[in-house]
């Protein structure tokens, strides 16, 4: 058993103390306060069971130690999942909080949490994909842009060229007409005609100029069409997601909730990690108080199945610890006797 330390409480008449917790007079078992969690009381022991019960809330917590090795090393791997590992942390120290155990418990989250910190993501294929047909997107834009610039440049300088022309057809026969003035009388009248109808023909072709209309525009008028098209396909399929979850939802019946329980409980039977196994039972028994109105006849095969697995688990449990202790037991009987031949061997 472990060393008494110097007591760091009000009680003079421990019966126990360590490092990490202490035994009250009362019997009373105390885990200290740490980095993490508060002082708490474990559980209550007899005066002449105190050294039983500390080896096996040790024994307790080299199996939450294991856990947590675990998590370490797989922080180790070529290609660990950051956020599972984090998941898998969070559950352990919420598992350590409610543990019947004695230990190092701030020493061993720290070592874990600096472990995934270290972490770095590495920019997975899917992203690194995304962020080249980003690029390439981008640059068919910019390109698309510069063509829409370009052609409306030159609609804009056919337009000035149709104008021009235009004004020097306009000018010139209205220099002809004045000259066949002096002429006749007939002419003048003719030249007037000919200016009118050239007028009428000037303002016809800047009617057609002024039609003409800017290909920009056009072009920004279909993107915004194709925008809003796209906009509502986006929101018809969001509707249609959301739709075919509430069915299922909804399709759903409580016998199916039950039975996912007594499936999980299948699962957590095969485990090795009796904390976290343990600790998963009792949110099955959280997650069946408060699920849905059902026929209990219908759904009592579920719940003597998670009873059973519960059962076969806590057997499996049992045998581990015994299975350690017969270890432990056989290890300490081997160090007497090495001590006995080595006294005997002194004494000769």
């Amino acid at each position: 058993m472990t060393n008494k330390n110097k007591n760091t409480t009000n009680d003079n008449n421990l019966l126990f103390e360590n490092k990490f917790a202490y035994v009250t007079s009362e019997g009373e078992v105390k885990l200290k306060e740490n980095k993490f969690f508060e002082e708490r009381t474990l559980t209550t022991v007899e005066p002449e069971k105190v050294e039983n019960k500390i080896t096996n809330l040790e024994e307790a917590f080299s199996d939450i130690k294991s856990s947590f090795d675990e998590l370490v090393k797989k922080t180790e791997s070529e290609s660990p999942d950051t956020d599972a590992l984090k998941t898998k942390l969070k559950d352990l120290i919420t598992e350590a909080k409610q543990a019947e155990a004695i230990g190092d418990f701030e020493s061993l989250i720290e070592e874990a949490k600096q472990k995934i910190e270290e972490l770095r993501p590495e920019p997975t294929e899917e992203v690194v994909e995304e962020t080249a047909e980003t690029e390439k997107s981008k640059k068919e834009k910019e390109a698309a842009d510069e063509d829409e610039k370009k052609a409306a440049s030159e609609v804009t300088d056919d337009a000035h060229d149709v104008e021009k022309k235009t004004e020097a057809v306009s000018e010139d026969e209205e220099v002809e007409a004045v000259e066949e003035s002096d002429d006749k009388t007939t002419d003048i009248e003719n030249s007037v005609s000919d200016d009118t109808d050239g007028e009428k023909t000037s303002e016809k072709k800047i009617a057609d100029e002024e039609e003409v209309k800017d290909p920009s525009e056009e072009i920004k008028e279909e993107k915004d069409v194709a925008g809003s098209e796209e906009a509502e396909e986006i929101e018809d399929s969001t509707k249609e997601s959301e739709e075919k979850a509430v069915e299922a939802e909804e399709e759903k019946s409580p016998e199916d909730y039950y039975k996912e329980l007594a499936d999980k409980a299948e699962t957590l039977g095969e485990l090795t990690d009796w904390s976290y196994a343990t600790a998963e039972f009792e949110n099955l028994d959280l997650l069946w108080s408060e699920g849905p109105d059902a026929d209990k006849e219908a759904i009592k095969p579920y719940r003597e199945k998670i009873d059973n697995l519960r059962e076969q688990l806590e057997e499996k449990k049992k045998a581990h610890y015994e299975q350690q202790k017969k270890i432990r037991q056989e290890n300490l009987e081997k160090k007497k006797e090495l001590l006995k031949q080595f006294k005997e061997i002194i004494d000769q």
